[in-house]
């Protein structure tokens, strides 16, 4: 539609309203979805490991969802970018903050492979669901990761399961207090 008195330009700029939808839906079409990246996990997985695009490995990493593939790419990849992104989406898979995320049972069985205490603190602060929380708990040897969680944790039970796992005479003091 045009304005009062605006001439059109050319007949076949001639634009409606009920143009603009099928516009929209064209513009739309030419940007490329998935910025080129397949869907198969062991194809995102090899794209990460083989792709000389640094952003592409990149982009690919943020969209892997299994967890030993994660682990692995957090541990051993020479590219530290894609470690990190690796670790934190890792992580967030984990504490089930981002999706899709794996079952509660598989999660929990990943959780029992960990041997990082770096991860384990995180999971036993950050995790949303207490199962996930106590898991970690369980592994922590850090006593002030574990007098943290027997201070802070929202489920009585993961408080006790932290404290009782304190060795250390300063932490048991702080956690008496």
């Amino acid at each position: 539609m045009r304005a009062p008195g605006c001439a059109p330009c050319a007949p076949e700029h001639d634009l409606e309203f009920d143009d603009a939808p099928m516009l929209f839906k064209r513009f739309l079409s030419l940007r490329p979805r998935s910025g080129g990246l397949p869907a198969d996990q062991d194809a995102l997985v090899a794209v990460v490991r083989a792709d000389q695009d640094t952003a592409k490995r990149l982009a690919a990493c943020r969209r892997i969802n299994r967890l030993a593939d994660l682990a692995t790419l957090a541990e051993t990849d020479i590219d530290a970018g894609v470690r990190e992104i690796a670790l934190a989406r890792y992580q967030r898979l984990l504490c089930g903050a981002e999706g899709p995320a794996p079952s509660l049972t598989d999660r929990l069985a990943e959780i029992g492979k960990i041997d990082n205490q770096r991860v384990l603190e995180h999971l036993a602060a950050e995790a949303g669901e207490p199962e996930i929380r106590l898991a970690a708990i369980t592994r922590l040897t850090n006593p002030l990761a574990l007098a943290s969680c027997a201070l802070g944790d929202a489920v009585t039970a993961n408080r006790g399961a932290a404290a009782e796992r304190l060795e250390d005479k300063a932490s048991l003091e702080r956690v008496s207090r």
